[in-house]
């Protein structure tokens, strides 16, 4: 994460990928991991590790949204749109402070 603040990516990306490899059933570092592809415009790794992330947790609202994001910027719009539906079902069903916290992650 500090990686990425200081837009040393492949850094970045090194450190998320060894830590997919310590607990390969973490969905927030592929979400991160994939965060940092989006952000260097490598879109394609970026979809595949934010699909790994809604795999391993499908109610991760964050990974949907951002993963719609991606597809909205190659212009895969009937996939950003089913994402950005399926990030909106999640979070009309979230308890309020979960959702709430889950918005503060997209800032």
């Amino acid at each position: 994460m500090l990686y990425s603040a200081q837009e040393q990516f492949e850094l970045s990306i090194n450190d998320y990928e060894y830590a997919i490899k310590l607990s390969p059933q973490d969905a927030i570092s592929y979400y991160n991991l994939g965060n940092t592809y989006s952000y260097i415009q490598q879109y394609q790794q970026a979809i595949t590790a934010f699909t790994t992330a809604v795999e391993i947790n499908p109610r991760y609202a964050n990974a949907f949204h951002n993963r719609g994001v991606v597809y909205k910027s190659l212009k895969q719009y009937n996939q950003a749109i089913e994402d950005f539906n399926k990030t909106i079902a999640l979070t009309l069903k979230m308890p309020l402070p979960i959702l709430i916290e889950e918005t503060r992650m997209l800032n």
